[in-house]
């Protein structure tokens, strides 16, 4: 009777804690007020609770049923664009080709030229001028070997020391050959913007300066998703210094990554992590440590876009560890889905209990019932073992 009692006990403890690995938060959506695609912004305050590859991010409708939805990062953005130069002259014959071209200020250090489709091979020589008389040499022994775009256009592309001529001269060598047909010349400005990032504010800092090192301890106490650290440095206006980030997880230091801190580069960009404390060791060698003001912290914007139906109530929900990345079939159809969507708000993350929808809520009760039962199963049992013992001592 031992051995069943403690099955018996064992099922009636166990029945009450199957249900127990649920979301820890959830934040209730505003009423959605007609069927369509909508757009959900992530909050710091919610990514808060989430895992850093936010695996656990779940969207549930009033019935406890999950919603497909499509997670979107913000990316760097490229900020690009071509110009293209007006041809002021272009002579041509078997010894050598030419175009002149001019070029808008502040100047380029880099030329893409068109040609029609072609596969000869030449040298070439740059040249700039500032009143298209006098010119002046800025790249010899170019070479020359134009890649196919399209069926009827090929192009090629130079780098040279960066030029502030108004005007710049292409001269190709044909070497007694037919000349290639050039179309037009340009070149690309500007530059790519980095992802956008969310400040989070600044993180604790706690440093211990040691012969040739500094360790910068640094406490992200609300478990935030960091993916940036901007270090603060003041004072020393040059400084090259070799700097490796860890993560304290289980009582040891796991390598994050590590950068060359200088006056120019102050940034640690690093994959999303949810450490609540992170060590920056910094190697000084012979120079002073550096005079560190502070850290701050940043992660990037995300959102996701999802169906939801006009009537229907919503929560986002998230903190359940055991929870697995969920698998969409939205994700085949991310190029064709509406970008621009309306955007719904969401409450603060609430704690969540045991139940965390009227589905769990029923499976909970269910459970409670199986408990109740087992623990009456045990309690007849030992009552009838007593009732056995006792009267086998009477008749005794």
């Amino acid at each position: 009777m031992t051995v069943l009692y403690k099955g018996l006990l064992a099922l009636a403890l166990g029945a009450g804690s199957v249900a127990t690995a649920q979301p820890r938060v959830q934040a209730r959506l505003e009423a959605v007020p007609r069927s369509g695609w909508y757009r959900l912004a992530l909050t710091t305050a919610f990514t808060a609770h989430c895992r850093p590859d936010l695996s656990d991010l779940r969207l549930r409708d009033d019935r406890g049923n999950t919603v497909a939805y499509l997670l979107d990062s913000a990316a760097a953005v490229s900020g690009y664009s071509y110009v293209r130069c007006p041809l002021l002259a272009m002579r041509t014959d078997s010894v050598h080709s030419f175009i002149e071209l001019e070029v808008p200020p502040p100047g380029t250090g880099t030329l893409l030229v068109q040609f029609a489709n072609t596969s000869a091979r030449r040298t070439a020589h740059l040249s700039g001028s500032h009143d298209r008389r006098q010119w002046y040499s800025i790249a010899e022994h170019l070479e020359l070997s134009p890649t196919a775009v399209s069926e009827a256009i090929t192009q090629q592309s130079f780098t040279f020391p960066f030029s502030r001529y108004p005007y710049l001269r292409l001269q190709v060598r044909n070497n007694g050959m037919d000349p290639m047909e050039i179309l037009e010349a340009g070149y690309s400005t500007g530059r790519a913007a980095p992802a956008p990032m969310e400040p989070l504010g600044a993180l604790s800092l706690r440093r211990h300066d040691s012969a040739g090192h500094t360790r910068l301890h640094l406490r992200n106490g609300n478990g935030n998703l960091l993916e940036r650290i901007r270090i603060t440095v003041e004072g020393a206006p040059y400084f090259l210094r070799n700097s490796t980030l860890y993560a304290v997880r289980g009582g040891r230091e796991v390598y994050v990554t590590n950068f060359l801190l200088s006056p120019g580069q102050t940034e640690l960009l690093f994959a999303t992590l949810n450490d609540t404390t992170l060590v920056l060791v910094i190697e000084n060698g012979d120079n002073p440590p550096l005079r560190i003001s502070g850290a701050d912290a940043f992660q990037r914007s995300r959102s996701l876009r999802a169906w939801l139906e006009g009537g229907m109530q919503y929560t986002l929900q998230a903190g359940d560890p055991e929870a697995r990345a969920p698998r969409y079939d939205l994700s085949a159809f991310r190029d064709t889905l509406p970008q621009a969507v309306a955007t719904l708000a969401y409450g603060a993350p609430e704690p969540l209990g045991q139940v965390a929808s009227p589905k769990a809520a029923d499976q909970g009760i269910r459970w409670i019932w199986v408990a109740v039962v087992a623990g009456a199963a045990v309690l007849l049992l030992l009552t009838a073992g007593l009732l056995r013992d006792m009267k086998k001592k009477r008749d005794g």
